[in-house]
């Protein structure tokens, strides 16, 4: 039963990208990122080379959301 409740409305998205480094003769730069979002829990993780540097960045957040109505 909570399994089911978790995962109704899950999204699950992915992206890549690759571009030429502005300074040469540093090698492609890229990026790969991977994640899951709902709308009480997002959680990504990109993979990056930028100028030659590897780079791993972790992004989540869980809560709830709250809508308020103003009068």
């Amino acid at each position: 039963m909570v399994l089911d409740s978790l995962l109704v409305g899950v999204m699950l998205f992915s992206s890549f990208a690759i571009r030429t480094p502005n300074v040469q003769p540093n090698p492609d730069d890229y990026e790969v990122s991977v994640g899951v979002s709902n709308g009480h829990y997002y959680i990504n993780r990109q993979w990056e080379r930028e100028l030659g540097m590897k780079y791993i960045d972790d992004l989540s957040s869980m809560g709830t959301r709250t809508w308020y109505e103003v009068y």
